[in-house]
């Protein structure tokens, strides 16, 4: 899930690849960068890998605190797909997919070393979005993809809802 514009580390593939078979896992994740003008910001926390379960990782995914929602940043084994897919002409179409392949996985491994080069241009889709003042009902995707991941939760993990609604709330501002 590599996009055009964006780059990998030489050894992405295999160190993900190495996490999801010696952690028997199902899900390999790294930190990424995002390159806004040749500036660099990391997104990655700790300096360990860390296994998670699905209702870990959904927490920390919504929080915000490494992994990311964007698919880029991860190798997933392809027997989780079985049931997921994209949605088709949706922009933000991570949000509606990434919590639901952590569900339908067993176990997730996240290293914080960030290997994924995630470029920010204002001319893309998202970054239109995002730079102009004028609205632009893409948007509505983003709080479509919110409603529909906070609805899931609540009905499927209760426990968990005060974590996905702060998330949730995040993606709403």
């Amino acid at each position: 899930f590599v996009d055009s514009d964006d780059y990998i580390d030489l050894d992405m593939i295999k160190m993900l690849y190495n996490n999801l078979i010696e952690m028997d896992a199902d899900i390999s994740v790294c930190g990424y960068n995002m390159i806004y003008n040749n500036r660099v910001v990391p997104i990655c926390d700790g300096k360990t890998r860390v296994v998670y379960s699905p209702l870990d990782a959904l927490k920390v995914l919504l929080k915000r605190e490494n992994m990311g929602v964007i698919a880029c940043n991860k190798l997933y084994k392809k027997g989780i797909f079985h049931n997921v897919r994209y949605p088709v002409g949706q922009h933000f179409e991570d949000i509606n997919t990434t919590y639901k392949l952590i569900v339908a996985s067993h176990k997730i491994v996240y290293t914080p070393r960030p290997m994924y080069y995630y470029v920010q241009r204002e001319t893309s889709i998202n970054g239109m979005n995002f730079q102009t003042q004028k609205f632009n009902d893409k948007l509505y995707d983003m709080e479509t993809a919110a409603d529909e991941l906070l609805n899931f939760v609540a009905t499927n993990y209760s426990n968990a809802e005060t974590d996905v609604s702060i998330g949730c709330l995040d993606y709403y501002l």
